[in-house]
This record gives structure tokens, sequence and C-alpha cells, in this order.
């Protein structure tokens, strides 16, 4: 309770965007005393927490969300799904400050040839585009971008029954993750020397590989090209292709709010945050300003 102080002076507040900066801060706005409402345009509360959803072994941040939503409810915060309102609806509402949480899209790296079309659409996925639409997909799926993200993807389509292979220019597949999580030390193997180690989760999955050391440059129909560790130029033949090449910061959609309320925030991956601890944090130390 001490960490959440009491406001002197109740506010009503707006929080744009209902992903985890977004429920965080509400819940701790309402926690104060103010009367918050989180608006969200999609039917979801969790952003990009809807990975829980569907990989088998992310439960922990599926249950993480649902406590969130829970809380909310608890908190008396008010939730309006499927509604994204313009600055000035905001504006003439009489809020006395907003909470701007429109978090990260994610994106096609600019350094690949072919990903687009002429009219600039993306002519490939994301791993943010295949939640629940896996079985859309072909077969043999190769993942372009060997992140945390990219390789818990590959992870999730090889449970599904695809094989893949997922490119990195690193020299191991996610290089990003700390080597405390899970998918750096997920079970124990036995070696053919008899000896027990720590292995990673991916390696559990006989029709998932890694590629390292990999530059791609093109996608051109389902075939990736790309320069090995020693410069030469190979290619490999997919049914399927997913880009997990990073994301950017809305950053222009929460500055829209700016000048909505006597008081504003952008807060969370929008922000650039960047991660689920540091959306939390930003959320919390933001919504004890009100």
């Amino acid at each position: 309770g001490r960490m959440i102080a009491t406001a002197l002076k109740p506010k009503k507040v707006a929080v744009i965007g209902g992903g985890p900066a977004g429920m965080n801060a509400a819940i701790t706005a309402a926690r104060r005393g103010h009367a918050v409402t989180l608006f969200e345009k999609t039917g979801y509360l969790g952003g990009q927490m809807i990975h829980g959803e569907y990989f088998s072994f992310k439960w922990t941040i599926r249950d993480y969300r649902n406590w969130l939503v829970e809380q909310l409810s608890k908190n008396g915060v008010t939730v309006r799904l499927h509604t994204a309102p313009s600055p000035e609806e905001i504006a003439s509402d009489g809020f006395d400050a907003v909470l701007a949480a429109t978090g990260a899209r994610f994106t096609l790296p600019g350094s690949i040839d072919g990903l687009r079309d002429e009219q600039g659409s993306a002519l490939y996925p994301t791993c943010w585009d295949i939640f629940g639409k896996e079985a859309e997909l072909g077969r043999h799926v190769v993942i372009v971008g060997g992140s945390e993200t990219g390789v818990e993807t590959g992870m999730y389509l090889a449970e599904n029954g695809h094989d893949v292979t997922i490119l990195t220019r690193q020299d191991e597949l996610a290089a990003d993750a700390s080597h405390l999580h899970y998918i750096t030390m997920a079970y124990l193997k036995v070696g053919e020397d008899g000896y027990t180690t720590m292995a990673s989760a991916w390696e559990q999955y006989p029709n998932l590989k890694g590629v390292t050391n990999a530059t791609t440059y093109a996608v051109r129909d389902n075939v990736v090209f790309y320069r090995d560790r020693d410069g030469q130029e190979q290619q490999i033949a997919a049914d399927s292709v997913v880009i997990c090449g990073g994301s950017a910061p809305n950053i222009a959609d929460a500055m829209a709010y700016a000048a909505c309320a006597g008081e504003f925030y952008a807060i969370g991956d929008c922000n650039g945050a960047g991660s689920l601890w540091k959306c939390g944090r930003d959320a919390w130390s933001k919504a004890s300003l009100l």
C-alpha cells in the first residue's frame, strides 16, 4: 500500500491503450483515488501479451495478463473496448490527465529487398501477424530474424507441426535473451557421453533448426537470399516466410493526445520501454505523479 499513495485531489483520468503499460497505469491511478477510463481500440486487453494465449510455454504471461484484467475490475476502472477516441473527443470530455500507452508496431526491415509490393504493402507477415493463424502457413516456414521473439515464434510453429528454419545474423539463436531466461536453459539434456547439461528450449524440437551468421538481403516468391559467415551467397526455399525484424514505437499516436488535458504522459513501449518490466515500472511511476 505504501508504494501507492492516495492522491491529494481525485482527478478524471483517461488511459489510451490497454496493453501492459496502459493497464498498469490505470490500476495505479485508480488505487490512488482517481476516476479512470481505459480506452482500447481492439476487443482484447493485453497488447503484445496476446502471445501468452497461444504459446504453451508462456503460461506465466497469460496468468499475469489475466491478473491485470482482474485488477482493472477490482479497482473500478471503466474499460471501453473497440474504442479509439479522437484527441478532440478526449479533450471535450473534460479529463484532467491523459496517459497514452499506444505501444509499438512490428516493422519490416528496410535492409531486405522484396518485403513490400510497389504500393508499399507488406508481402510477408511479421511474427505479430501469425498468432492464431499459423494454420494458414505452409509446412516449411523460414523465420527471418532469430531474436528471442523470433525463436519463441519458431517454437510455437514447431509445436503446431511446421518445419521451421530460423535465420539470424548473430552467433547464436536468441542472442538477446537473458541467460537466466527459460528459453536458454529449458531442460536437462543427456549427451552421448552420459553427461547432463542445461539445454536451450528450442533444442527440444527436431523440426526446428537455426542458421547463424546469416545476413538476409532479399526475399522473392518465398525464397530467402542471405550471405553466410564467409560472405557467400546462399538461398533457402520456403512454403511461407515470416519476418521478425524489430519494432518501432508508436510515439506519434501518443503525442496526438498531448494537448487534450492539463497533464499528459506517454508511457510504455510508445516511449521506448521495450520490455514488460520496463512498461510496468514506467506506468507505475507516471501514474504516481497524477
